[in-house]
Protein backbone atom coordinates (compact mmCIF):
# COMPACT_ATOMS: atom_id res chain seq x y z
CA UNK A 1 0.00 0.00 0.00
CA UNK A 2 2.78 2.28 -1.26
CA UNK A 3 0.08 4.33 -3.41
CA UNK A 4 -1.40 7.50 -1.39
CA UNK A 5 -4.89 7.29 -3.02
CA UNK A 6 -4.82 3.81 -1.45
CA UNK A 7 -3.77 5.10 2.12
CA UNK A 8 -6.81 7.76 1.73
CA UNK A 9 -9.21 5.41 0.35
CA UNK A 10 -8.44 2.96 3.61
CA UNK A 11 -8.57 5.67 5.96
CA UNK A 12 -11.98 6.88 4.85
CA UNK A 13 -13.35 3.50 4.29
CA UNK A 14 -12.21 2.76 8.15
CA UNK A 15 -13.29 6.60 8.82
CA UNK A 16 -16.84 5.54 7.88
CA UNK A 17 -17.11 2.22 9.42
CA UNK A 18 -15.42 3.33 12.83
CA UNK A 19 -18.62 6.05 12.78
CA UNK A 20 -21.32 4.37 10.84
CA UNK A 21 -20.64 2.15 14.31
CA UNK A 22 -21.56 4.53 16.41
CA UNK A 23 -24.86 5.51 14.55
CA UNK A 24 -25.45 1.73 15.13
CA UNK A 25 -24.49 1.95 19.34
CA UNK A 26 -26.99 5.71 19.16
CA UNK A 27 -29.64 3.20 17.41
CA UNK A 28 -29.51 0.37 19.65
CA UNK A 29 -27.92 1.27 23.01
CA UNK A 30 -30.17 3.16 25.91
CA UNK A 31 -27.04 5.63 24.85
CA UNK A 32 -29.77 7.77 22.93
CA UNK A 33 -31.15 9.07 26.24
CA UNK A 34 -27.70 10.94 26.58
CA UNK A 35 -28.70 14.68 25.10
CA UNK A 36 -24.74 15.13 24.93
CA UNK A 37 -24.54 12.24 22.22
CA UNK A 38 -27.30 13.25 20.49
CA UNK A 39 -26.03 16.57 19.89
CA UNK A 40 -22.50 14.73 19.10
CA UNK A 41 -24.20 12.62 16.71
CA UNK A 42 -26.50 15.18 14.72
CA UNK A 43 -23.63 17.83 14.61
CA UNK A 44 -20.55 15.62 13.54
CA UNK A 45 -21.26 12.31 12.94
CA UNK A 46 -23.30 12.04 10.50
CA UNK A 47 -22.40 14.55 8.49
CA UNK A 48 -18.88 12.46 8.60
CA UNK A 49 -20.54 9.54 7.62
CA UNK A 50 -22.62 11.33 4.84
CA UNK A 51 -19.20 13.34 3.56
CA UNK A 52 -16.87 10.24 3.53
CA UNK A 53 -19.36 8.25 2.05
CA UNK A 54 -20.54 10.63 -1.22
CA UNK A 55 -16.47 11.03 -1.81
CA UNK A 56 -15.87 7.70 -1.99
CA UNK A 57 -18.98 6.91 -4.22
CA UNK A 58 -18.75 9.70 -6.54
CA UNK A 59 -14.39 10.25 -5.89
CA UNK A 60 -13.96 10.39 -9.48
CA UNK A 61 -16.63 12.57 -10.89
CA UNK A 62 -16.00 15.19 -8.12
CA UNK A 63 -12.46 15.46 -9.30
CA UNK A 64 -13.59 15.59 -12.69
CA UNK A 65 -15.73 18.33 -12.46
CA UNK A 66 -13.05 20.11 -10.08
CA UNK A 67 -10.41 19.90 -12.72
CA UNK A 68 -12.57 21.09 -15.42
CA UNK A 69 -13.94 24.26 -13.40
CA UNK A 70 -10.53 24.71 -12.34
CA UNK A 71 -9.31 24.59 -16.12
CA UNK A 72 -6.80 22.71 -15.09
CA UNK A 73 -5.68 19.67 -17.91
CA UNK A 74 -6.13 15.94 -17.32
CA UNK A 75 -2.96 14.45 -16.94
CA UNK A 76 -4.36 11.32 -19.16
CA UNK A 77 -5.63 13.30 -22.29
CA UNK A 78 -3.53 15.40 -24.81
CA UNK A 79 -0.48 14.89 -26.39
CA UNK A 80 2.37 13.54 -24.30
CA UNK A 81 4.71 15.98 -22.81
CA UNK A 82 1.47 18.93 -22.84
CA UNK A 83 1.85 20.97 -19.74
CA UNK A 84 -1.10 22.39 -18.23
CA UNK A 85 -2.37 25.97 -18.40
CA UNK A 86 0.31 28.66 -16.99
CA UNK A 87 -2.84 30.35 -15.26
CA UNK A 88 -5.59 28.73 -13.51
CA UNK A 89 -8.59 29.90 -11.61
CA UNK A 90 -8.64 30.37 -7.64
CA UNK A 91 -10.54 27.88 -5.45
CA UNK A 92 -13.37 31.10 -5.00
CA UNK A 93 -13.76 30.96 -8.63
CA UNK A 94 -13.65 27.25 -8.57
CA UNK A 95 -16.19 27.21 -6.04
CA UNK A 96 -18.49 30.04 -7.89
CA UNK A 97 -18.56 28.52 -10.60
CA UNK A 98 -19.83 25.14 -9.14
CA UNK A 99 -22.08 26.87 -7.47
CA UNK A 100 -23.87 28.47 -10.21
CA UNK A 101 -23.61 25.13 -12.61
CA UNK A 102 -25.56 23.27 -9.37
CA UNK A 103 -27.99 26.10 -9.37
CA UNK A 104 -28.83 25.60 -12.89
CA UNK A 105 -29.50 22.46 -13.23
CA UNK A 106 -31.73 22.56 -9.94
CA UNK A 107 -33.61 25.06 -11.89
CA UNK A 108 -33.57 23.38 -15.02
CA UNK A 109 -35.18 20.26 -13.14
CA UNK A 110 -37.45 22.41 -11.47
CA UNK A 111 -39.21 23.68 -14.37
CA UNK A 112 -39.25 20.06 -16.22
CA UNK A 113 -41.00 18.80 -13.09
CA UNK A 114 -43.44 21.49 -13.05
CA UNK A 115 -42.30 22.98 -9.77
CA UNK A 116 -42.74 27.11 -9.69
CA UNK A 117 -40.58 29.68 -8.03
Amino acid sequence: MSNPNKKARALLRWTHLLVGFLIGVLVYTPARDSEAFVLLMQAIIVPVVTQTGLWMWQQGRIRRLYRRLSGRVNPRGGTPGSRPPEHTSGDADVLRRLLNLVSKRFVRRGRQEGVSR
